[in-house]
């Protein structure tokens, strides 16, 4: 048994690169007793806690650097109405400190220098952060190894990470292959991803030589991509995929249970019960609602941060991205997905 550290801890930022107008990179400084803490795997995230306005904010952002670069960086784009992504590109100065947790995740690609693989990548928008952490690696490490990515932007002005992309595909002929698409720039390079694309692409790469693929963008993007490798019968296991939001998610009537629910908790070896849980009560948002300091951070079933073991009872999950198979068969849930079936149910937090 393995502890959850859900712990936060103060990190300095060192450092902040605008990368387009409305996308800023933050890195931190990672003190020497903190390091083994904060040792990353390529593709991995870290979640941000900060108070705005009294209000207190969870965010998950994905590391943009590898890690056998020597610093740890982020980057946020700012979006409509983000509390702290607006808070982050307009107002973060260096020598700031904000409370990060240790990185996590499993959107990651293992690597070996003895490989002689073939890497497909699809990237929309802010979905390129954790694969330039994956295609830095691989490039670094497997020297005859091949990585192909396709990434698609609204214009060039808004493509995160341009100038760096470009200089990795003139250092890498031959084995850093980029294509970029621009939807709302005037032709060849203004279509979105559609069928008669990965068409072409399939015709031009044979998927069925590829390694692993690596996708991360908007759900439609995602899930197009996703059936179209299906019906290619390309292995599940090859298809890695990282979400920017569940777009799908309501709750409502997934339970026809009328069961009355009690939950027990166990985190940081504490024991909560949560009383009387209705049926279609979320048991993340129950916790929170008395005050239980729960790890989160999407609440749509993305990110992974409220990952906890059922021990006992049943629940069911309205979404999953980011559970593997195993973990459900082992019995992990994520708690903002969860609601009751059975009247007794214990989870626990500690045991990863």
């Amino acid at each position: 048994m393995s502890k959850n550290n859900i712990h936060f801890y103060n990190l300095k930022v060192s450092n902040i690169k605008k990368l387009t107008n409305d996308t800023v990179s933050l890195t931190f400084e990672v003190i020497d007793s903190l390091k083994p803490i904060f040792k990353f795997k390529n593709g991995q995230y870290i979640n941000i806690k900060h108070k705005i306005n009294n209000e207190k904010i969870i965010r998950s952002y994905s590391i943009h650097s590898s890690p056998l670069e020597t610093e740890l960086s982020i980057a946020v784009k700012k979006i409509p109405g983000g509390k702290f992504s607006s808070y982050a590109n307009e107002s973060i100065k260096v020598g700031d400190n904000l409370l990060v947790s240790p990185p996590n995740g499993n959107f990651t690609s293992i690597t070996n220098s003895n490989n002689s693989n073939k890497y497909l990548a699809f990237a929309a928008g802010s979905g390129i952060t954790p694969i330039m952490s994956i295609l830095k690696t691989i490039l670094l490490t497997e020297k005859n190894s091949v990585f192909y990515l396709y990434y698609y932007n609204k214009s060039i002005e808004s493509t995160i990470f341009i100038d760096e992309l470009l200089k990795l595909k003139e250092k890498f002929k031959n084995k850093f292959i980029l294509e970029l698409f621009y939807t709302r720039s005037n032709p060849p390079h203004s279509k979105r991803i559609n069928i008669d694309k990965l068409n072409q692409i399939n015709q031009l790469i044979d998927l069925h030589t590829v390694s692993s693929f690596f996708l991360c963008g908007p759900q439609s993007m995602i899930f197009l991509i996703i059936d179209f490798l299906k019906n290619k019968t390309i292995e599940k296991s090859k298809i890695k995929y990282e979400l920017f939001h569940n777009e799908n998610l309501d709750l409502k009537d997934l339970s026809t249970s009328k069961n009355v629910s009690d939950v027990e908790i166990i985190i940081d070896d504490e024991t909560y019960i949560l009383n009387s849980l209705e049926s279609n009560e979320i048991i993340l948002d129950r916790a929170l609602k008395d005050e239980i300091d729960l790890p989160y951070s999407c609440m749509g079933g993305v990110c992974c941060s409220c990952k906890a073991k059922l021990i006992e009872g049943e629940v069911k999950m309205k979404s999953n991205f980011s559970l593997t198979d195993e973990e459900v068969t082992e019995g992990y849930i994520l708690a903002c997905q969860s609601i009751p079936v059975s009247k007794k149910i214990k989870i626990d937090f500690d045991e990863l």
